[in-house]
């Protein structure tokens, strides 16, 4: 049955990818394994479904679910009854229309904890949509009949809220969202609003585009009043921005070889050019290492089966640490009848070098076939630092090299990279459920939340000390970086956490924190910690739940 409605706003806009943008598909291919949704034309495409379940999963965690379901519908109304009704929003399929556009594509792995190399069975690849593809997005939002204009400004305002969260970048779409995928902002000034009047004959008329001297578009009341406040946001979040520079060369590998040599660094479109890039993904997985193995310490947790030391963990437990889990996320499986995957409350910026290189430069630099064609490529674009370095396998008998083990590796040095950027979105970080039928699960929450920050914190102090590498062959002469400083701000915090809405972090230490900021979160820390420890003692006594 067809609803009343008062009015109804056509709200559109040109957006574009700042990071590439990954929504999967059904692909009848095998060129990877995850790909990119493809609509009846053949044409790459948004899902309408995608977008609106991240607009809708944004207002609930930023308004109570009153407002929310007022705007997106629900099964059941507020007072318990199956009183529901459809979304008052409709999210419009979003085609991919740039012409020549080309996917790339990106790859994952699990890191076994005790060898440190890839886990059998846990390789992936996934298309992306490159950065700079354009969106065009089209939202159409309708006022319900018999609701107040109290009650209507409350969800204007919050749909206010959501179209400039929408605009500056802070809605990602797509999978991957917390490695580096999937963010998107307005391409333009602004959105362009259109008013379609259901209550008078010239409205109507004027909405079915009849043009006449009684029906003009611009007679169509009652436009959307579309501000910027965001007063009402409930969420809580950091972000961190880390100023850096390579002390060795720094890339993450591509997955093709070149001619003249073999291991390439990975490249990512960055509008009309395309540029080194160091993942998202890359950086996070550094991270939660080094974030894993202060947890494993201060806990006490092997890789090993704790009941056979000689039965190595499989690779889902070995990633199930607590508090790492909530910072990082963890693989979505069910166990007894519960979802038991999370996405992590900690986000990572894909980093782009400084450089632009044409797409031809850069395929004249793959397709040499010697070494002075390669040295000719690399000054063309002034990469007069980056080298073709041999690298060989040795014959533990003769002493010589291993036959057919000599390769080589493009090192790319001599430039500058963006900031490397985290958010964090403490929200996400909540007790087991166990607390939350105890009185004091509010403590927990906090307790957890504050022992995250701390556990932040540590890792960005070992950043500063160079104990954290990043990307391609590590343990082989590359990848060590230098942290210049690291720019802390946030939203939404709770008063013991105000000092961190704006703190900068150098030479190494935390000095810069307030002493009363440091004792909460070292306080909170060692209480998590005791937490944790009890927690095992429960368990090896059967008295846990």
């Amino acid at each position: 049955m067809a609803r009343n409605l008062h009015f109804r706003w056509h709200i559109s806009g040109a957006m574009i990818t700042t990071s590439p943008l990954s929504v999967g598909g059904m692909s009848a291919g095998t060129i990877v394994d995850l790909a990119l949704a493809v609509n009846g034309q053949g044409n790459y495409y948004i899902p309408g479904t995608s977008l609106a379940g991240a607009l809708r999963n944004w207002m609930s965690r930023n308004y109570d679910s009153e407002i929310s379901d007022s705007i997106f519908g629900c099964i059941e109304s507020s007072q318990g009854n199956d009183d529901g009704y459809a979304s008052f929003i409709t999210v419009a399929d979003i085609p991919i229309e740039q012409k020549n556009l080309y996917f790339e594509v990106r790859d994952g792995v699990g890191i076994d904890r005790e060898l440190g190399t890839a886990v059998d069975n846990f390789k992936y690849d996934r298309a992306v949509l490159p950065k700079g593809t354009e969106l065009n997005i089209l939202l159409i939002i309708e006022r319900k009949d018999k609701i107040s204009d109290d009650a209507w400004q409350s969800s204007e305002q919050a749909i206010a809220h959501l179209l400039e969260a929408l605009k500056t970048g802070k809605i990602p779409i797509g999978a991957a969202k917390t490695r580096g995928l999937g963010r998107i902002k307005l391409n333009g000034t602004d959105w362009d609003i259109q008013t379609r009047d259901f209550q008078t004959r010239k409205g109507i008329l004027a909405a079915l585009g009849y043009q006449s001297k009684e029906a003009k578009p611009e007679d169509a009341a009652q436009p959307f009043v579309y501000t910027a406040s965001t007063n009402s946001s409930q969420s809580t979040n950091l972000a961190i921005s880390i100023s850096w520079h390579p002390v060795e060369p720094v890339m993450v590998k591509a997955e093709g070889d070149g001619i003249a040599v073999d291991i390439l660094p990975l490249t990512s479109a960055n509008g009309r050019s395309v540029t080194f890039v160091l993942p998202g993904s890359s950086i996070k997985g550094s991270l939660r290492t080094q974030a894993e193995r202060i947890v494993r310490t201060v806990l006490g947790i092997g890789i090993v089966d704790q009941s056979n030391p000689y039965v190595k963990q499989n690779y889902p437990t070995q990633i199930d640490v607590p508090l790492i889990s909530e910072l990082f996320g963890k693989a979505a499986k069910i166990e007894n009848g519960d979802q038991q995957g999370r996405i992590g409350a900690l986000s990572v910026i894909d980093c782009y070098a400084n450089l632009d290189i044409t797409p031809q430069s850069w395929a004249n630099i793959e397709s040499a076939t010697t070494e002075a064609q390669l040295r000719t490529s690399l000054g063309a674009v002034g990469l007069l630092d980056t080298k073709q370095a041999m690298h060989v396998a040795i014959d533990r008998w003769t002493g010589g090299a291993a036959d057919q083990m000599l390769y080589s590796t493009l090192e790319p040095i001599g430039f500058e990279w963006e900031p490397i950027v985290l958010e964090i979105d403490i929200g996400r970080i909540k007790p087991e459920k166990r607390c939350v039928e105890i009185d004091n699960w509010k403590i927990e929450e906090q307790r957890k939340q504050y022992a995250a920050i701390a556990l932040v914190l540590l890792v960005l102090r070992d950043m500063m000390l160079s104990k954290i590498p990043l990307g391609y062959a590590t343990n082989r002469g590359m990848g060590a970086i230098a942290v210049d400083s690291i720019k802390v701000t946030g939203n939404g915090l709770d008063p013991e956490l105000a000092a961190l809405a704006d703190v900068k972090l150098e030479n190494s230490n935390l000095n810069p924190l307030s002493p009363e900021l440091l004792n909460t979160l070292t306080a909170s820390w060692k209480a998590w910690i005791a937490s944790q420890t009890n927690r095992k003692t429960e368990v090896k006594g059967g008295t846990a739940s």
